[in-house]
């Protein structure tokens, strides 16, 4: 039982760390709230906790758990609910599509651990998820109501489990009915699309790509869809979600991080997912057991958690810690839901025989996604994205181009991963700031022209070229090509541009990572070198490191000089 030994002490550990931030207080307002240490105020959704509470006071039997999940629901009916019968998003935030997820969290609690609450407190949530139910059945029908695809998963899911669990024939209809709104929402390579304005399978960008989200598809619709199949007990749809499910997860990348480097929310990319998500494991873990690179994945994913885990909470990446940001409740609370599936779902032996099964990633060779518009690239230790996809949903958020928009290699894990052009808080609640910067810079591979005209992420005119493992990206407004060249031992890199300016390469390392610079080489953590750098100015320049919050790195850059019709050319090599 040594798995679900360390998803229970996980669980545990960030639950105990959420008590600590909980406030006692007299006033009806703020007692049983959960005070965010990164963004010092107190997100809405904490009730969902509920369900992995219940799950640690059936386990430990500790009364501590107990209290809190009846305190963090009373906080919630207190503050968030409306006339309507839903419950806003935030005090301060009037959203209320995410009441379909306060409701399952509820109702998971209900059906896994109603028998160990009391009479008087299981009556009262019943009322309550009842209410929550029924209120979303109308609420999402409004014709205002107009959200990401994400919600429609959300209510099929809801729907489902009202069904399952009250029996009422309303509550199925409506089942089939947001599943059908989505069933024919994935594209030629089978993945989800919906996450932004266009949701229609008839209509696509001016490149032909679609509005995908790999943080929100994995961490969300798929498993809310393979949910709402799996509590139906619909064997079609079981199958259909299980093989969606599969196609996604060429994007999960062999330490468990989900390749979100593209994605039209990619301004809440956090390395293992997306912020304010629920996690792969939630959905996923109830096929583990169909096949093992399903049951890879969450077994990943989940040892990711762990390492991006310091003080009790989850952190946004793998080096937010180390750069000095605190981490924000909300991935703990809203993630601890997907450990709580993880453990009451999750087969020993299911997951013992995982372990070395490959990932699609792992496998040698160049595939093609978004109309030609992404490449996935696997050679040698080297695996990366090309992007050059137009689906961008919020101003100033490009993040491609045709820049290798994620670069990981097998010998030195993450090298590049892209951020927004610029920092974009479309949720400014539930999005952090950081406490150590002013601003966030950019991180994506770029040429930006020596007049500051012209800068390569924001370009969605770029197109791809595949010659076997050669990726070329072109401009159709800017004389600017840039080629890669993947070979078993190195990754090559070439700008030509027919006017003056500098090539941007930001290189992951954190501030423990030693970093130096001699003889026209970089060598990062005496692993990774850069060759050819030549007068390429290293930045920062005080030896200090970049942070971002998006993907939650520590970078340095450099920044190559570019001369006209002079090709600019270094490479990139792992010990």
């Amino acid at each position: 039982m040594e798995l679900k030994h360390d998803i229970l002490a996980l669980l545990r550990e960030w639950c105990d760390t959420l008590l600590s931030y909980t406030i006692r207080s007299d006033d009806a307002c703020l007692d049983g709230a959960i005070l965010c240490p990164a963004c010092t105020v107190v997100h809405g959704r904490i009730g969902d906790v509920v369900f992995p509470m219940m799950l640690l006071y059936r386990e430990t039997g500790e009364e501590k758990y107990y209290e809190a999940a009846k305190k963090y629901v009373a906080w919630t009916g207190r503050n968030l609910s409306r006339e309507d019968g839903t419950l806003y998003n935030d005090v301060g935030n009037t959203w209320k599509g995410t009441t379909a997820f306060s409701a399952l969290a509820l109702g998971e609690a209900l059906t896994h651990f109603g028998d160990v609450t009391d009479a008087a407190t299981r009556a009262e949530w019943e009322t309550l998820c009842r209410r929550l139910t029924y209120a979303c059945a109308v609420y999402f029908e409004d014709p205002h109501f107009d959200p990401n695809i994400n919600y429609y998963a959300g209510a099929a899911a809801l729907f489902a489990f009202g069904y399952r669990f009250w029996g009422d024939p309303y509550l199925l209809e409506k089942a089939r009915l947001w599943e059908q709104k989505c069933h024919g929402c994935f594209d030629e390579n089978g993945l989800f699309f919906g996450e932004g304005k266009e949701k229609s399978p008839s209509g696509t960008t001016a490149k032909g790509c679609r509005t995908i989200d790999m943080g929100y598809n994995l961490e969300e619709s798929i498993p809310l869809l393979l949910m709402h199949a799996v509590w139906l007990e619909d064997a079609p749809l079981i199958d259909y979600y299980t093989e969606k499910a599969k196609a996604h997860l060429h994007f999960v990348l062999p330490d468990g991080a989900i390749d979100n480097s593209f994605g039209t929310r990619h301004n809440k990319w956090t390395y293992w997912g997306s912020r304010t998500s629920d996690g792969l494991q939630e959905g996923l873990v109830l096929v583990a057991d169909r096949d093992p690179l399903i049951a890879r994945a969450c077994l990943e994913n989940f040892k990711l958690y762990r390492r991006c885990t310091h003080g009790g909470l989850l952190h946004q990446g793998p080096m937010s810690y180390t750069a000095g940001e605190p981490a924000c409740v909300h991935h703990a609370f809203t993630h601890a839901k997907a450990l709580a599936s993880f453990w009451l779902h999750a087969d020993e032996e299911v997951f013992a025989r995982c372990a070395t099964t490959p990932m699609p990633r792992e496998r040698e060779g160049v595939l093609s996604f978004q109309n030609g518009n992404l490449y996935t690239v696997t050679r040698g230790g080297w695996i990366a994205t090309v992007n050059a996809v137009d689906a961008v949903e919020y101003n100033s958020a490009d993040n491609g181009g045709g820049a290798i928009s994620l670069l990981y290699h097998s010998g030195y894990g993450p090298v590049m991963a892209a951020t927004p052009h610029a920092y974009v808080p479309t949720e400014p609640l539930n999005m952090q700031y950081q406490r150590h910067a002013d601003t966030a810079v950019c991180q994506t591979a770029r040429f930006v022209a020596a007049d500051g005209s012209y800068t390569s992420d924001c370009d969605r005119s770029v197109t791809l070229q595949a010659n076997g493992f050669s990726i070329t990206a072109a401009s159709a407004v800017f004389p600017l090509r840039v080629r890669y060249d993947f070979e078993e031992d190195l990754l090559r890199v070439t700008v030509l541009s027919e006017r003056d300016g500098y090539y941007s390469l930001p290189l992951i390392a954190s501030a423990e990572d030693r970093v130096t610079q001699n003889g026209g080489k970089l060598r990062l953590r005496d692993t990774l070198t850069v060759s050819d750098v030549g007068t390429a100015a290293l930045l920062p320049r005080d030896g200090k490191r970049f942070f971002h919050q998006v993907g939650g790195f520590q970078y340095v850059q450099l920044h190559f000089p570019v001369k006209a019709n002079l090709p600019t050319v270094f490479t990139l090599t792992v010990d």
